[in-house]
C-alpha cells in the first residue's frame, strides 16, 4: 500500500518557483501511482494493493492496515514498512 501527502507549505513553494523539476503523482483506479515531471522527459508507474491520494485520512489508512496488524497478533507473519 502507499500513501500520498500533500505537499507541505515550503515544499509547495519550491515547486512554484523551480519549472525545471516539478514532479507530478497521479493515482489510477486507487492500485497505481504515476511519476513524471511537467516536461514529459520521463515517466514512470508503480502498482500496489491499495493507494491512498492527499485527501485521505488516518482513518482510511486504519481501516485497511487493521486486519493486517490483527494476523500479526495472531501468530501470522506479517510486514508493513513505513517511511517518511
Amino acid at each position: 500500500m502507499c500513501r500520498m501527502r500533500p505537499f507541505l507549505k515550503h515544499e509547495q513553494k519550491r515547486l512554484s518557483i523551480d519549472q525545471i523539476w516539478n514532479p507530478v503523482v497521479k493515482t489510477f483506479e486507487d492500485v497505481a501511482l504515476t511519476v513524471y515531471n511537467d516536461q514529459n522527459m520521463w515517466e514512470t508507474e508503480y502498482e500496489f494493493t491499495r493507494v491512498f491520494g492527499k485527501e485521505a485520512v488516518q482513518e482510511n489508512v486504519y481501516d485497511e492496515v487493521s486486519p493486517m496488524i490483527v494476523s500479526a497478533l495472531d501468530g501470522y507473519n506479517v510486514c508493513i514498512i513505513a517511511y517518511g
